[in-house]
């Protein structure tokens, strides 16, 4: 029979969904012990539900994820005890850092994550969760973000975590012609055996920023609803991927100017190419720490048209292959084996 401490804890239930067709996770409250996700899309998604405190030292609870549910079912969530994982982000002086952005979420499950800031003191408990393992993030701006660190939740709060953020560096520079004047709209290709990505830290923030929107922690409307709008369902944006051998590019502005931020310490090489030019020499830099390399410089060449066809031994064109010159540069050829390097 339900008694008054089981109403309670059903009364501060939320239920959340999470997938293919609905990001960030809609939320609902329970009505009665029940709960209805209405004009869910077809696709497959996760559901839990999670009782957090109203008052400090409340008893807290949450479901075992359930995953692979299908729209138009019914399913039952099971609250048990849960805890939460309180993480302390620092940076490399051991100073705490304020409003980093922390993300926990289960090991083998990708969806439903927990996210939080830190406070003044870099602190912040994630939460509630049920027994089990999960991966921790952070980063923040002006900072790398810190690789994912396992913890499991056993029957009781883990120790607090510690994650420390280290400094980006970075290269700034100009693309000039032969006479020294600046080329503008220049590529500038981005080589290094260090994982990187260009602007990865933006889309982390714009990312972070909207999941944590629909916790209910900015700016969300009373009553932790989510407001979320009907009609199609927005496309999810892609974090930009790490690469195992960092490859990627920038574009230079009106004046020549190029700068490449949030890069990890490593060798990185550089070369520009553009339409009206021939590519640059490849320029090797050395990026530390927390510092960034100036006045890089890349001189574009005068060059000439250079057209051509990929034939095989008995001379049929080659589709879909690819040509290498000895500046590095790679050209593919079309359905008549035809190739262009400009």
């Amino acid at each position: 029979r339900e008694g008054a401490g089981d109403r309670d804890v059903l009364a501060r239930t939320r239920a959340r969904v999470e997938g293919s067709g609905v990001w960030p996770a809609r939320e609902v409250a329970l009505v009665d012990g029940v709960f209805a996700f209405p004009a869910i899309p077809e696709g497959v998604y996760a559901l839990v539900a999670v009782a957090a405190a109203v008052n400090p030292g409340d008893p807290e609870f949450a479901s075992i994820p359930l995953e692979d549910v299908a729209p138009d079912g019914h399913v039952t969530l099971a609250l048990v005890p849960a805890h939460r994982v309180a993480v302390r982000v620092v940076d490399a002086d051991d100073a705490p850092i304020v409003d980093a952005r922390v993300t926990l979420g289960a090991a083998h499950l990708g969806l439903l994550q927990h996210h939080g800031r830190t406070d003044a003191a870099g602190e912040v408990a994630l939460g509630p969760l049920p027994n089990g393992l999960y991966v921790v993030r952070a980063d923040a701006d002006g900072f790398l973000a810190a690789p994912g660190v396992e913890v499991a939740v056993a029957d009781a709060a883990p120790a607090p975590l510690l994650l420390r953020l280290a400094r980006p560096g970075g290269i700034r520079g100009i693309v000039v012609d032969d006479a020294d004047g600046r080329v503008a709209e220049a590529t500038i290709e981005v080589r290094s055996d260090t994982a990187f990505s260009i602007g990865e830290s933006t889309v982390r923030r714009t990312t972070f920023e909207r999941s944590l929107l629909a916790q209910g922690e900015v700016g969300a409307p009373a009553g932790g609803s989510l407001g979320v709008t009907t009609g199609p369902v927005p496309a999810v944006p892609e974090l930009v991927p790490d690469h195992a051998q960092g490859e990627d590019a920038a574009v230079s502005d009106v004046d020549g100017a190029f700068a490449l931020e949030g890069l990890p310490p490593g060798t990185y090489t550089l070369r520009a190419v553009h339409g009206r030019f021939a590519a640059s020499d490849s320029v090797e830099v050395r990026v530390r720490a927390g510092m960034t390399v100036e006045g890089v410089r890349l001189r574009m060449r005068g060059g000439f048209p250079l057209t051509g066809r990929l034939l095989d031994d008995n001379a049929r064109p080659v589709a879909d292959g690819w040509v290498e010159l000895d500046d590095g540069s790679v050209y593919g050829t079309d359905d008549r084996g035809g190739f262009d390097a400009g």
